[in-house]
């Protein structure tokens, strides 16, 4: 007769294998990377088209130089080499380039759960990995080709590492981060901020020679600047700007509206003071997370309600020192995600062009502090957490595909922004690739006008959108007599320039007529014949 199964050791067993740093790791990799299989041999899709790949494959083809030739855009070369390296080891290949990425999504969602788990436990890093994995803009860039995975990624690991004084380890992932983009340095910088705070008491010597140690990735990025600087001529992309103090405030509410109000994030931001209230919670521990409730919901009311513009959101600057100084006050680790919070939003707003996708490296630093608020505020009634976890996972799923809708071109006027902070760009790649092979099929031999990305789509085949180059006149073609050569016009609102140029041309200049509309989701791409007469 058989022994009667001990549940109890079972589920002991089960929870010393789930506690195991290895296992944790497979898990989460496997649930990242069950999301994104879907995706993993589409084609590349807008600056992967145009930098990042074409970039790689120079240094896979000029072994592996720390240049990326006529593709060079003012960024470090460290995603490309890796690519190049990747290529090198397993061959080329669009499905190896995007599990690359996807590889970098994992270390980012791990790595945000490791570090919860540093500043409170468990459930800390586990409800941020979960929130910060389903955000609609981390969520669709690690299907994308872009530099702000990676970055995001190795930003929360060398937090993580410097937080662990696991030295080594920062200094090659701090090494990595800044020679991935230059806002990398802003975590460097943070970190150096926190050495400081926390190590005031030390003996001057050796503070000095800690704070010479964590800022050798400074020097790092250093070297590679004057030897970019050596072999260019030039160490960064010319700017047509010339900015003013002034635009500073409006840019950094901007960027503080997409971080804290966008994609339901309000609720994350101000349920928890609204909750705070309405249950009367006393626990001394509250206390600390006050002034971030606070300010989270000034600003909240400052931009639903537009109070007061620019001049009034200044004074978030002010609740956000005090919420520092309580925080770390609790638990000086918080230094750190907090700094990095601020000053990447502020260096943001020196920069007037700005993709939602650059304010991601902020992303994994503000839902480790919204966990925090989360769990501490609920710490007396547990079965609040999962209910409150799984319902913000759910509003963040649903900003996955939008609304975004692209009328016939003859419709509208021009309304066709970069399409990455969500899922729809995959309705982008599905209707381009449509119109390419369309072209490719019937008008092999035709000459089409069209401008960026599209006109690389059509010429490069390794982008996975045509199997051989075809013949294209870009957009940017100047001369009286292009109009006379081209047959055919491929036009699309999702691309970012001269979309007024190709729409008179193609109502007014030229006799054309529409031979075919791809769309998708309201998106869509057009092929027009040009009529000889």
């Amino acid at each position: 007769m058989s022994k009667p199964v001990n549940l109890l050791s079972v589920r002991a067993l089960a929870r010393s294998i789930a506690s195991h740093a290895a296992v944790q790791a497979l898990l989460f990799f496997l649930g990242v990377l069950l999301f994104k299989l879907p995706i993993i041999n589409q084609p590349y899709y807008l600056d992967a088209i145009s930098f990042n790949i074409p970039g790689a494959l120079f240094i896979y083809c000029n072994r592996c130089i720390p240049l990326l030739g006529p593709f060079d855009a003012g960024h470090p070369p460290f995603v490309h080499e890796t690519l190049a390296f990747v290529w090198a080891v397993f061959s080329y290949s669009r499905w190896i380039s995007h599990l690359v990425i996807i590889i970098f999504s994992f270390l980012g969602v791990y790595f945000t759960y490791l570090v919860g788990v540093l500043l409170m436990d468990r459930k800390t890093g586990v409800i941020a990995a979960l929130f910060l994995f389903f955000s609609p803009l981390y969520f669709a860039q690690s299907g994308i080709v872009n530099l702000s995975i990676p970055l995001t990624a190795l930003a929360v690991m060398t937090v993580y590492f410097a937080l662990e004084k696991k030295t080594p380890w920062y200094l090659f992932c701090g090494s990595c981060l800044v020679l991935t983009k230059a806002p990398g340095l802003v975590v460097i910088f943070s970190i150096l901020l926190y050495v400081l705070s926390t190590g005031y008491r030390l003996p001057k010597k050796v503070l000095v020679e800690k704070l010479l140690i964590y800022a050798i990735p400074i020097a790092v990025f250093a070297v590679w600047l004057t030897y970019h600087q050596w072999a260019t001529g030039w160490l960064f992309v010319p700017r047509r700007y010339a900015y003013r103090i002034g635009d500073i405030m409006p840019l950094l509410q901007n960027r503080m509206k997409i971080l804290f109000v966008g994609n339901y994030r309000f609720f994350l931001s101000g349920m928890t003071l609204t909750l705070l209230f309405l249950n009367r919670l006393r626990d001394k521990e509250i206390h600390a997370v006050y002034p971030f409730l606070y300010s989270l919901f000034f600003s909240l009311a400052v931009l639903v309600l537009g109070i007061g513009g620019g001049n009034l959101f200044a004074l978030f600057l002010i609740p956000y020192l005090i919420t520092v100084v309580h925080l770390v006050s609790k638990k000086k680790q918080f230094l750190l995600p907090f700094t990095v919070i601020f000053l990447s939003l502020f260096s943001l707003s020196f920069h007037i062009e700005l993709l939602p996708r650059y304010v991601l490296i902020a992303y994994p630093f503000y839902y480790l502090v919204g966990a925090y608020s989360l769990v501490v505020l609920f710490e007396k009634r547990k079965y609040v957490i999962p209910v409150a976890t799984a319902l913000f996972t759910a509003l963040l799923i649903t900003n996955w595909y939008g609304l975004y809708n692209t009328p016939h071109m003859l419709e509208t006027p021009n309304s066709g922004p970069v399409l990455e902070s969500n899922m729809e760009y995959l309705d982008v790649v599905k209707t381009h690739a449509a119109a390419c092979n369309f072209i490719e099929k019937y008008y092999p031999q035709s000459t089409v006008y069209t401008n960026w990305p599209q006109a690389y789509e059509l010429t490069r085949p390794e982008m996975g959108y045509v199997t051989r180059p075809l013949h294209v006149v870009d957009a940017d073609t100047i001369g009286e007599d292009y109009k006379k050569k081209i047959d055919l016009i491929y036009f699309s609102y999702q691309s970012s320039y001269h979309s007024l140029r190709m729409r008179k041309l193609i109502t007014e200049e030229l006799n054309t007529r529409l031979v075919r509309s791809f769309r998708s989701n309201g998106k869509s791409a057009e092929v027009y014949e040009v009529m000889k007469r």
